[in-house]
């Protein structure tokens, strides 16, 4: 039996994408869904043009946009129940949309409080109304505080630290665009040179 030699060094971009498998679990997504996010989010900026460095901070956003949005796990769990199934169910509706974002979260509360009476269901989704009402300023900001930590511990360039620390919040609202303006030119050409961060 041959002894393996330990590998001389570790990418950054290996170990972040190694952390965003880790937040695929814990956001109820498939198995590298940032990863592959990030493959298209780099392909499609390189197809618009973008610079190198341009690039690398688009990879990490879209890698780790996701990073420290587990924060209220606890909250979500205590009032709708199964937050993974929750949170996989989330990504697929319009969260710009307040009748499906309602919908959605009543649905969940009904589902965590089966044998609920009509009168303690009512109680259950007025407290969970209540107590979701006041997540946004809680716990939303932690979200992306904790990926713009992260971003300039790791070094990152300043235009990456500020999308990271406003791309959840911002996102949800509709209004995140780092690169707003940029020609979308030859999109879905061929692809362009690997990358080597």
């Amino acid at each position: 039996m041959t002894a393996m030699s330990a590998p001389t060094s570790v990418r950054l971009s290996e170990l972040m994408a190694a952390m965003s498998i880790a937040t695929d679990f814990a956001m109820g997504q498939p198995v590298e869904y940032a990863l592959s996010t990030s493959v298209l989010a780099v392909h499609l900026g390189a197809q618009a043009g973008l610079s190198d460095a341009e690039l690398r901070d688009v990879y990490y956003q879209a890698l780790l946009r996701y990073v420290g949005c587990n924060a209220e796990t606890y909250a979500i769990a205590a009032v709708l129940g199964d937050e993974i199934a929750m949170r996989t169910e989330f990504a697929q509706i319009d969260s710009g949309s307040t009748t499906q974002v309602l919908q959605l979260c009543i649905r969940h509360i009904r589902d965590a409080n089966p044998d609920a009476s009509a009168l303690e269901l009512l109680r259950a989704i007025g407290h969970g109304l209540v107590a979701m009402g006041g997540w946004e300023k809680e716990f939303f900001p932690g979200h992306c505080e904790v990926a713009q930590r992260l971003g300039e511990r790791l070094g990152f360039a300043p235009l990456s630290c500020a999308g990271l620390a406003s791309s959840t919040l911002a996102g949800m609202a509709g209004e995140y665009r780092p690169y707003a303006g940029r020609p979308l030119r030859r999109l879905f050409a061929s692809s362009a040179s690997p990358r080597t961060w």
